[in-house]
Order: structure tokens, then sequence, then C-alpha cells
């Protein structure tokens, strides 16, 4: 009896995915633990592997369709049984060559494939039409280029949390001038003992995890017209990719060290440039970090990440002229910036977390005490 692979759910919150492409064709064999084809959900590239040996004989679905979870996606004779290839019930077709099929009229269901597992492609609908009558489709007035589903599911949640979440803004200038003393002061001892340098973000991610702490009120989001409480602190990081952005979280931030999550940091954004992240990687975070001041940013207002109630938008450390000790002084400060959800957090609130966040930025040494972890 022949099996079915369907479309996995990789995560408690994927509910469709697509299959970018096939490592095997039909015919092939595969034996459990091998990568079968690779997915896109809405947060990460993930290769599946196979749980049963067997031979494949039918790719069901064409690459690059947007499917729900546990539609099948294609057949194999299990080892042991007879493997005789069927037709496909739903011939396999680029979306170029559907294109190009439609504006020429061209019936592909009767069509052999010469792509992978069968599929259909460009070159297969040229060769199905009479010589001299193709039409290319007709260029378009304004270039177009299609969104990744990483794009899209980032427009749409975006688009979600700016229309439902009422924000608001609160910021801070925070003297950096310990901080960046601390920074310089760990780095030769880190590298001694073989661990990851402490950046700034690592300082903030740390900073806002014992404000979120100390101020359990914050640790909330609204869902359904409720107010609901995380348990513990775990804690988003905007990382900037080819084709979007993805926020990988540092798990129980409160109850880590600064080590541990400089550690934890590294190996998400490593994963994230790397295409690399597993479902275990994302969601489930109290508030996020967004730190753009790598890119030379001064000062910004980030949007929720949905279903959070919290957003810190940092930017770069740089020398300005402050008043110090009753008199004017070059410091290095940085502006952090709040965006709340008002329907979780009053001004009041959010401004005593932040006046935590930014009073311990500025006496770092407290993020190395025994009880900061």
């Amino acid at each position: 009896m022949y099996g079915e692979i369907v479309m996995p759910q990789l995560g408690l919150t994927m509910t469709e995915g697509k299959v970018l492409q096939w490592y095997k064709k039909v015919g092939d064999a595969f034996t459990v633990g091998e990568p079968l084809y690779e997915v896109e959900t809405d947060k990460v590239n993930m290769d599946v592997e196979a749980t049963e040996s067997g031979q494949l004989t039918e790719i069901v679905e064409p690459l690059d369709q947007v499917l729900p979870i546990k539609t099948v996606i294609a057949r194999f004779a299990r080892a042991g049984e007879t493997a005789t290839p069927t037709p496909n019930s739903r011939q396999a077709i680029s979306p170029r060559a559907r294109k190009l099929a439609e504006t020429n009229h061209v019936d592909f269901s009767r069509l052999q494939g010469t792509g992978p597992g069968g599929r259909i492609i460009e070159r297969d609908i040229l060769a199905a039409i009479p010589a001299g009558t193709a039409t290319a489709k007709p260029a378009p007035s304004v270039a177009a280029q299609p969104a990744s589903r990483l794009r899209t599911i980032t427009a749409e949640r975006m688009t979600q949390s700016f229309q439902s979440a009422p924000h608001f803004y609160l910021t801070r200038e925070v003297d950096a001038s310990e901080l960046l003393s601390l920074k310089r002061t760990l780095a030769p001892a880190m590298k001694k003992r073989g661990l990851v340098e402490v950046s700034v973000t690592d300082f903030l991610l740390k900073a806002m995890a014992l404000a979120i702490a100390e101020h359990p009120a914050v640790n909330a989001f609204w869902s359904n017209g409720e107010i609901r409480k995380n348990t513990g602190v775990s804690l988003g990081v905007a990382v900037a990719v080819d084709d979007g952005l993805l926020v990988p979280v540092v798990r129980d931030a409160h109850a880590a060290s600064l080590s541990m999550i400089a550690g934890q940091r590294a190996a998400l954004v490593e994963k994230a440039r790397a295409g690399k992240l597993a479902p275990s990687d994302l969601g489930g975070a109290s508030a996020t970090l967004s730190n753009l001041g790598m890119y030379g940013v001064d000062q910004f207002q980030a949007i929720l990440n949905p279903p959070e109630s919290l957003i810190v938008a940092a930017g770069r450390i740089r020398d300005r002229i402050v008043a110090f000790n009753g008199a004017p002084a070059v410091r290095p400060t940085m502006y952090v910036t709040l965006s709340a959800d008002h329907r979780v957090l009053d001004g009041a609130t959010a401004a005593k977390f932040l006046a935590a966040f930014a009073e311990t930025l500025e006496t770092p040494g407290l993020l190395l005490l025994p009880e900061a972890t």
C-alpha cells in the first residue's frame, strides 16, 4: 500500500507552507532520516527528512505553491513493496511555464515535463507551441519583483500590528560611558576564555530582561479582549536577512548570565543569516529589541512584533554634548525608544520600565552581580 507525504506542521503556529525543492525525483529510493524536500514557512526554511524508507512514486503538488498543512504533496512505495510510478493527478508546472501556457493557450495537462520530478518548465511549453506563433507576455510598464514568502508574511504582520495595536512611544537618552568602559574591560577576558565577546546588544538584552522582571506588569500581551501574562522573560532580537526580517528568541534571559546571553544571541544571529533557524528558535517572547546602531541610526520608532506589547529601538552610541555635573561635557550617549501597546500598558507603567532599563545601562556593573542571573 502506498504511503503519503503531507505538508508538515513545523511549528505550533504554522498553518501553511510551500515546497521549494525536492532532493529526490520520482523513482528514487530514500531511507529514514534522509532529507527529502525543503519547505518554506512563514518564519523559516527547513529540510524535511523521511520518516520511513521507500521509493518516491508520485509528486502530487507543484513547487512554489502555498498549501495548507496535511495536504498530500507526494506518494511513495514503502520498502519491500513494488513501486510503480503513478501519473500525476495534478500536473506539476513552474509559475513561469504556467503563465506562458496560458498566454499561448497550451493544454499542459498532456505534456511530459522535463524538470525535476517530471515538473513542466518553460522549455516544455515553448516546445509545444507551433514555430513562429509564440506570444511573449507583455512587458509591464513598471518592473515588478515578486515578494518572498518571508517578506509577504512580515508585511502582513506589521500591517496588522500597526492597525490593531494603539502604539505610543517613550524615548530616553542614556549615558553609555560606563557601558563602553565595561565592554572594553570584559573583551580580553572573554577572548582568553574562548567565550563570545559581549556586544552592546547583549547589554541591552540583559538590561531589558531585568527591567521586565522588576516591573512584571509589562510582561503581558493582548489576546481576544484579555490581558495575558507571560511566564518567564524571553526576548526577541530583530535580525536583518537578505529577504526580510527574522526575530529569533533568547530564552529565559532573566535567568541567564551576560555571557550566556551573548552566546545565545550570537548563535541565533548566525543561524538566522544562514537560513537555519528552527521553529523552536522563534516565537514566545515577552518583548523584542531592535538595534540599528551599527547602521549609523541615531533614533527610530519600531512597530510592535505581535502579540508582544513592548519593543525597544536602540540607536548608535556617539559623542554628544550633554550636561554633566552641572556643566556642558562631551559624553557617549544613545537614544532608546520604547514602543508600547496602549491596550496593555499606560504611560506611567511603561515609563517606570524604561527608567529601570536606562538606569541599569548607566550602571552596567549591576548586570554582573549574581542576583542579576
